[in-house]
């Protein structure tokens, strides 16, 4: 973990110097689409090999009292975006950074129930949401969103790690609802949302290969400055009216859970499309 973190502070340590935040990675896979290109060019083969290390950074998370501690697993991609490095911890606490020097700016730790067991126990990052009406010194116009192991999705000022109060409930929205919900720790969000316009879409880790009637991998897309719910997507087709129902016999579907999309989302913002790995 420190080495993986130290390499990145890196290329972090040149992408902050340049000042441009178009030459940021403000989202897990570096651009909403995913791409994982930069256009940096300061570091090449010919240099590559010189590089040492700026400096390291550790989290502090050992899982203590953690029921789920045999599964934690440090899987979290750090983001740049607006000057800063942002990461989350397995149990879902997250962090800033300095990336030019690796100090700790603030961090947020969501409390979850480390006396649970959960189905999973990682989180591979956080996302990155710039509010376009507000004014860049505005408490909240730049946010940063984590999905938790017990099903919440949660909004922080990205310069202070305080909840953002005008999203969901005093900055949380409950995941666990609405989705058939058979026991505790079986239903976690392991990977950032993705960022689509001004939503914030995800997906959900589901405890599976334990039954057929399991919670609904609904997809679901919020307000980014409400968390009002605007849309939902199952993908088992339950609704009649959905093209794909005839394929499926009536009861089948209204029994099957699961389904759902753990992994990243990927977004077309050109096209306005979301792909969903299912």
């Amino acid at each position: 973990m420190p080495g993986r973190l130290a390499a990145l502070a890196l290329a972090a340590a040149l992408i902050s110097a340049s000042g441009s935040d178009a030459m940021s990675w403000s989202a897990y896979g570096g651009d909403p689409g995913g791409t994982r290109y930069s256009t940096l060019a300061q570091i090449d083969r010919a240099n590559v090999a010189g590089l040492k290390v700026a400096w390291s950074y550790r989290t502090g998370e050992l899982g203590e009292g953690f029921a789920s501690q045999g599964k934690m697993a440090f899987e979290a991609t750090p983001i740049l975006a607006h000057g800063r490095l942002y990461l989350s911890t397995p149990l879902n606490t997250v962090i800033a950074l300095d990336p030019a020097t690796g100090a700790e700016i603030w961090r947020h730790d969501p409390a979850i129930d480390r006396s649970r067991r959960y189905a999973e126990a990682t989180s591979r990052g956080v996302s990155s949401w710039i509010d376009s009406r507000a004014a860049p010194d505005d408490p909240c116009s730049h946010r940063i969103f984590v999905g938790t192991l017990d099903g919440r999705l949660i909004a922080l000022d990205g310069a202070t790690g305080r909840p953002c109060e005008d999203f969901g409930d005093l900055g949380t929205v409950d995941l666990t609802r609405d989705v058939r919900l058979t026991g505790p720790g079986q239903y976690t969000i392991t990977s950032p949302p993705a960022i689509a316009g001004d939503l914030v879409i995800s997906g959900s880790a589901i405890g599976d290969n334990r039954a057929i009637d399991l919670e609904l991998g609904i997809v679901r897309a919020f307000d980014a400055r409400t968390g009002r719910r605007a849309w939902l997507w199952d993908p088992v087709p339950r609704d009649p009216g959905d093209p794909a129902h005839s394929h499926w016999q009536s009861e089948q579907a209204a029994l099957t859970g699961a389904a759902n999309a753990w992994s990243i989302l990927s977004v077309d913002a050109e096209r306005d499309l979301v792909f969903i790995p299912t």
